[in-house]
């Protein structure tokens, strides 16, 4: 039998904000221009994501190798990275509809490294170092425009954690703390800088919280009925002036009756965060259902069969779909699958790998090291495609 497990579908936070977005309210540069022009050896790729286009630079093997660019329906540009071996490799350029800068930073082997700026859609900027992908380090949040932080201390491994300093005009106006993410309280005055942001983050920082709700009802359930229990469970609850939860409640469920529900709704409840400018109205979907189960398509050309690398494959093939659980919120909402281009060298070694489509983050670097470690039998030198797909 499968272990439970979940992913969250994000809801939008709505009302009292006392906000308003708009271009110019962000760092607007000129307006920005890409061209994708590739070097000898790769060809030009374009294709349509919804209303956007992207091109890129693609290599005999599949793999995407050099620049490429995105662009909004308008034809305004969205964003330019360089591509190697299949992943982003290089600086990375993100745009805001109707100008601004949304993002900017550098990507190395598919992770973003280094220092890393991010514009909301208010105009605020917080921006500090990533290591494998994730906030580690001084960050900092600056208001819209310039000026001194507004805001700083450190992420560990993605979420906030330890003292956090608050500055209105230069001064100093709170110290506020925090626990790997979950806010712990506050010594003079803390503002909610960033809803949109820090709700997410508070979420998130709920971590294994919501899946122990699930498992505990999912265990009982099938335990006394041998049935798998799958649906979601949509929460609404108010940010109020304090910080804290209130009013915390299910507005719709397809999740079967059982302890899962009440459970979750006392975990968000115990969400606190810096004092918002005004009460938020915001929600969230936890969608359950038993773990996906895996099916895989090997193909080769150039020189070798699906027969003289299935052996080294098969064994590889678990440690590949603990890479995709470990990288991706599990179970996804939908079917997916990523696929692995590589190249075989005669001597049994590989000689480039590259993911498609683009994964952000862990799941390239979990796949080059892995994959790094097959050796084929020598002599037979080839191109080869795996795909993983998922239910």
């Amino acid at each position: 039998m499968h272990a439970a497990s979940l992913f969250l579908r994000l809801g939008c936070i709505a009302g009292g904000l006392a906000l308003a977005a708009s271009a110019a309210a962000r760092a607007v540069d000129d307006t920005p221009t890409a061209t994708v022009t590739c070097a000898a050896g790769t060809s030009r790729q374009e294709q349509t994501v919804g209303d956007n286009t992207q091109a890129w630079c693609e290599a005999p093997t599949g793999l995407r190798e050099g620049p490429e660019a995105g662009w909004y329906a308008d034809g305004q540009l969205q964003y330019t990275v360089e591509n190697h071996l299949g992943r982003r490799h290089g600086a990375w350029q993100h745009y805001w509809p109707g100008g601004g800068r949304r993002a900017r930073g550098q990507y190395e082997n598919g992770l973003r490294t280094g220092t890393w700026s991010f514009v909301d859609q208010f105009g605020w900027r917080r921006q500090g170092p990533m290591r494998a992908d994730a906030p580690d380090g001084p960050w900092e949040v600056i208001a819209p425009g310039s000026g001194p932080p507004r805001a700083s201390g450190a992420f560990q491994n993605g979420n906030r954690h330890g003292p956090w300093t608050f500055f209105e005009a230069g001064a100093k106006v709170g110290e506020g703390t925090y626990d790997r993410g979950r806010f712990s309280g506050c010594t003079g005055k803390c503002p909610m800088l960033q809803p949109n942001v820090e709700v997410e983050e508070a979420v998130d920082a709920l971590g294994r919280g919501a899946q122990d709700c699930y498992r505990a009802q999912w265990k009982a359930t099938v335990a006394a009925q041998q049935t798998s229990v799958t649906g979601e469970v949509e929460l609404a609850w108010q940010v109020g002036l304090d910080g804290a939860v209130q009013g915390a409640k299910i507005v719709r469920e397809t999740l079967p009756q059982g302890t899962a529900r009440t459970c979750l709704v006392a975990l968000v409840s115990g969400i606190r965060l810096p004092t918002p400018t005004a009460p938020i109205a915001t929600g969230r979907t936890f969608m359950f259902r038993p773990k996906s189960g895996f099916t895989d398509n090997l193909e080769a050309a150039n020189g070798c069969t699906t027969k003289d690398l299935r052996p080294v494959v098969n064994v590889g093939r678990e440690t590949l779909i603990r890479c995709v659980k470990g990288a991706l919120t599990w179970p996804p909402p939908q079917p997916g699958q990523v696929q692995i281009r590589f190249a075989v060298a005669a001597d049994g070694t590989l000689t480039g790998v590259g993911t498609e489509p683009h994964f952000d983050g862990g799941l390239s670097h979990c796949i080059d090291t892995e994959i790094g470690r097959w050796r084929f039998e020598p002599g037979k030198a080839c191109h080869a495609r795996y795909t993983l797909q998922w239910q």
